[in-house]
């Protein structure tokens, strides 16, 4: 009984924690680094830039790549689809490395 009401301690913290912190991380981190990308970067570039980052994340946390695989088959066909997924799984192989 302790335990459980430590972990329901614990996950009210959280989500207080979460529904505090999340509107201003929002406002300062994530709209502001959109915008940036929406500058700079051009739709065929912003696409090819976010599926092998969906390459490399799972890969660098040992979650399953598959759906970053399908993604890029649809989206770039099978030729462009393959290649990019390479590059990305390739990258995110080598960077726990480096890190």
């Amino acid at each position: 009984i302790i335990l459980m009401s430590a972990v329901i301690v614990f996950m009210a913290g959280m989500i207080a924690l979460l529904w505090w912190t999340y509107p201003m991380f929002l406002e300062d981190v994530v709209i502001p680094s959109l915008d940036w990308a929406e500058r700079t970067f051009n739709k065929a570039e912003l696409a090819v830039i976010i599926v092998v980052t969906l390459s490399v994340i799972p890969v660098c946390v040992f979650f399953a790549g598959f759906p970053a695989i399908w993604l890029a088959g649809i989206v770039f066909g099978y030729g462009w689809g393959l290649m990019l997924v390479t590059v990305g799984t390739t990258l995110g192989m080598t960077l726990p490395f480096i890190i």
